[in-house]
């Protein structure tokens, strides 16, 4: 079971779409919700196979990043894969000090270069076109490996150096075959 964090996102529909596709179960909790109620906080997230951190309209250097990094202390406590998505990447990078850059407001289909050697998250994907929507992005946090880069973004992609953690700034789960097969290479860490 793939437990999909709903960070406020209109996406979550479609990276639950792709996730059921791959014969994985999936349900979503609601992070809006939790900052009022604290659900998070009662979930046991151990018991899921994965998480996925989805994006957000939240602008976190507009916000108080603090009351939103609190919702997430199983971030570090889990043995669990985890991907971050956009807003979620950036999350998993503020927990470990990652800076916080603002660039232009990107909001179309962007070139993606990989890193050598390929991470197996990006492995079986030729064309490297992914979606992206959003303005603010972050620097490489302590303890990362950036996987990715663009002309527009430092840190497109990056892995813990140890934990299954992942995280991308773009939008897999709207970026056709190739953000599919990015869910499918994420899903397959859970097996091993």
């Amino acid at each position: 079971m793939i437990a999909i964090i709903d960070c406020g996102s209109n996406r979550v529909c479609n990276i639950s779409q792709v996730v059921t596709e791959l014969w994985y179960q999936n349900q979503v909790f609601l992070m809006q919700d939790s900052l009022h109620k604290k659900w998070l906080y009662h979930w046991d997230f151990q018991k899921f196979d994965g998480i996925i951190i989805s994006g957000s309209p939240i602008t976190l250097t507009l916000e108080n990043r603090d009351a939103y990094i609190k919702l997430f202390p199983f971030i570090w406590s889990i043995d669990s894969p985890i991907l971050g998505i956009c807003f979620g990447h950036q999350l998993i990078g503020q927990t470990m000090w990652a800076e916080y850059l603002i660039g232009d407001f990107i909001k179309w289909e962007n070139s993606i270069n990989f890193k050598n050697p390929i991470d197996t998250l990006f492995e079986w994907i030729t064309e490297t076109i992914f979606h992206e929507n959003h303005e603010e992005h972050i620097t490489l946090p302590a303890d990362f490996i950036l996987l990715a880069d663009s002309k527009n973004c430092k840190n497109e992609a990056m892995k813990h150096i140890i934990k299954p953690i992942y995280g991308v700034q773009f939008h897999p789960e709207v970026s056709g075959e190739s953000g599919k097969k990015l869910l499918r290479n994420f899903l397959r860490l859970i097996r091993s």
